[in-house]
């Protein structure tokens, strides 16, 4: 890991721009990601419309998925399965283990009913399956799965072409959780937006689905407005623009296509480069690596795996990552900078920090020339190389980061040699340099600066120590910004900060969630097991408002029916409703207990409803009970009618047949009839005066 240990002072990179010499030779920023690599302007990069639907090596073609915890998946039509490429973790450090791509369940050859055990995916042993007519029922006898991708939940989508149908899997494991037929078209494609909507690029219907967090189709969502033709591969940006590779009718070739938020076509479609997307997997060599990660690294390789020369797993199995042809690359190559203006008389130029990528066979050289005044390319390139500064070698391995050896001076140039071996190539991302320099040599006594040469001698030789007090000193003057709630890095730093305050973060929580928590931690800390404390905790975790959520002391019940002044008649049963349950506790106890309202919006299922229950014994006072009521949109007079507390607005009901309750959620009424309704209710003569 390079740190620079002050701030930069100038900086090279794609998007700032590479201030490259026109006498640079054999060398060319990369199309695809803006690197400065081995080649010439004649090379061609993929295509955006490659045939593996990776946006021309932008992102992960289509039929790959990463998991968080470390797994690759690969969906293999022409196996029937999905292949998974396990977490290394599970094999220990035994690099022989590895077992390589591996079914999540072996094919299906006679029908069963076994429930899939325990055991991790691709270890567990499932003897499986349907006879042709059933494969319909089966979810686990995959036809021809295409697409994947991971659920922000965790879960695997699998998009079965063959068999017209989105399969939703839990993890580890593999139990399911959702099937969702597209009877009327063919699903080719999936993938998530930041909001966590899945979008299905439907090849034979035209037109690219969208579909909420519990997977109910969005029928707002239009999809192209017809303008697609036989979609196949989605890939969707940060900023959740959809880009759909679909075909030419006019022309009969592959095109992209790119999608707004509400499904209608971008035109003219946008410049997918420098969009960030979910990162694919590279090639380093003959080894597949994961993706890089920060501060250098070179992502994890994938033990025993190898691809063809298309980036198909052999033999001509499914895409793991999308190759051009292989190219010769030059063996050596120059690339030289503009000269570069500090602005100040006898600049003392620093250190120069590369983010680099050098395989095993590549290396750089690097040197640097000042001068006090600016020299014109032509003649630059014929200057003695006397003049240049000692050569420094970055090797694979090398810390991509060297102290600039030429003396002060206003304006600098480097000079930079990419060597490979003609199949590979060093690959430069960023350039960073740092000054003026800052040496201690000014503290010593003058006698150390008579020399010229062994001032400069000892200044270089200080620098290095130089460098650590600096980084030293930058790590104290950076802490405060870890005790920020927004500046603080994601990760275990932000969980044990919060450690401080007794706040442990659910695995459910959003960063956004967790730094909200730490935000408000103070506050949480003072008010906690109070009413207020309680309230906020639940706000945070939940996403609601004020008033909600509503929690009620049951001690102020005490004598509810002597304080109305008909004693309880006209109430169902006799006592008063919250959320369509009794409030009166039937023990008639009221000491030490509370009874919680929320909407039914912040506990969708069984896993957010244990999620609340876990977040209130953390933040209630011990000695207490509790009850939790959960309210759906609607008002039902003396069941669910209390302005602010239990009467919510929303949408009108919508669930699939046998999860609405007739009476509360759904009717039954004649479809011919023409008579006025109020809310669920059929209006009829004498309802009314």
């Amino acid at each position: 890991m390079v740190r620079p240990a002050q701030p930069s002072f100038l900086r090279l990179d794609p998007q700032i721009g590479w201030r490259m010499a026109a006498t640079s030779a054999d060398v060319r920023t990369d199309p695809v990601d803006g690197r400065i690599r081995l080649g010439s302007p004649d090379d061609e990069a993929l295509p955006l419309t490659e045939p593996a639907g990776s946006l021309g090596g932008l992102t992960l073609p289509t039929g790959v998925a990463l998991r968080p915890d470390g797994w690759v998946l690969v969906a293999d039509p022409a196996g029937g399965t999905v292949l998974a490429y396990p977490n290394q973790a599970l094999f220990g450090p035994g690099g022989d283990r590895a077992p390589g791509f591996v079914p999540l369940w072996p094919a299906r050859t006679e029908a069963t009913t076994e429930e899939i055990s325990d055991d991790p995916p691709g270890i567990c042993q499932m003897p499986f399956a349907p006879a042709a007519d059933a494969v319909a029922d089966d979810p686990y006898a995959l036809v021809s799965p295409r697409g994947l991708a991971v659920s922000p939940d965790g879960d695997l989508v699998v998009a079965d072409s063959g068999a017209l149908r989105i399969v939703v899997y839990t993890w580890p494991k593999l139990a399911v959780r959702n099937v969702i037929d597209i009877a009327d078209g063919e699903p080719w494609d999936v993938a998530f937006d930041s909001h966590g909507r899945l979008h299905v690029a439907d090849r034979l219907g035209n037109r690219v689905r969208r579909f909420d967090r519990i997977y109910r189709e969005d029928t707002r969502y239009r999809g192209g407005d017809g303008a697609l033709t036989a979609p196949r591969h989605l890939a969707i940006d940060a900023h959740d623009t959809v880009f759909v590779v679909d075909q030419d009718p006019g022309a009969g070739r592959a095109r992209l296509s790119a999608l707004d938020d509400r499904g209608r076509r971008v035109e003219p479609v946008p410049d997918p480069y420098g969009h960030l997307f979910p990162a694919p997997l590279v090639l380093d060599g003959d080894i597949v690596r994961m993706p890089p990660g920060p501060c250098g690294d070179p992502g994890t390789p994938l033990r025993n795996v190898s691809v063809d020369r298309r980036g198909r797993l052999p033999p001509g199995g499914p895409h793991l990552l999308a190759l051009p042809r292989r190219a010769r690359f030059p063996r050596r190559g120059v690339f030289l900078t503009e000269a570069l203006d500090s602005g100040t008389f006898d600049f003392a130029w620093h250190r120069l920090i590369l983010d680099a990528a050098i395989p095993a066979t590549t290396a750089l050289e690097v040197e640097s020339f000042t001068a006090a005044r600016a020299i014109e390319p032509e003649r630059l390139i014929t200057l003695p190389e006397q003049v240049w500064s000692r050569r420094i070698v970055i090797a694979p391995g090398d810390a991509p980061e060297l102290l600039l050896q030429s003396p002060p001076g206003r304006y600098l140039w480097l000079r930079i040699r990419l060597i490979g071996d003609g199949t590979a190539t060093p690959r430069i991302g960023a350039a960073t340099i740092l000054g003026p320099r800052d040496s201690s040599l000014s503290l010593l006594p003058p006698v150390f600066h008579d020399d010229a040469v062994s001032r400069d001698f000892l200044d270089r030789y200080l620098s290095y120590f130089d460098t650590v007090f600096d980084e030293i000193e930058r790590a104290i003057e950076d802490f405060g910004a870890r005790l920020d709630p927004d500046a603080i890095p994601s990760g275990t730093f932000l969980a044990w900060l919060a450690s401080w305050f007794d706040i442990r973060f659910f695995a459910e929580w959003s960063e956004a969630t967790r730094r909200a928590f730490l935000r408000n931690a103070m506050t949480l800390h003072r008010q906690r097991g109070t009413l207020t404390g309680l309230s906020l905790a639940i706000r945070l975790h939940a996403g609601l408002t004020a008033p909600l959520p509503f929690i009620l002391e049951d001690f102020r019940l005490r004598g509810y029916a002597a304080r109305r002044d008909d004693g309880g008649a006209g109430l169902i049963g006799g006592a008063p409703r919250l959320a369509g349950f009794p409030l009166i506790r039937p023990d008639g106890g009221t000491a030490h207990r509370f009874t919680l309202v929320v909407p039914e919006a912040a506990v969708p299922d069984a896993a957010a409803r244990e999620a609340l229950v876990r977040l209130v014994d953390l933040f209630r006072p011990a000695h207490t009970a509790w009850r939790l009521f959960v309210v759906a949109p609607g008002v039902r007079v003396a069941c669910q009618s209390t302005i602010g507390i239990d009467t919510l607005l929303g949408g009108y009901p919508s669930a699939p047949l046998g999860d609405m309750q007739l009476g509360r959620d759904s009717r039954l009424a004649d479809p011919n009839s023409n008579a006025p309704t109020l809310g669920q209710a059929v209006l009829q003569a004498g309802h009314f005066s």
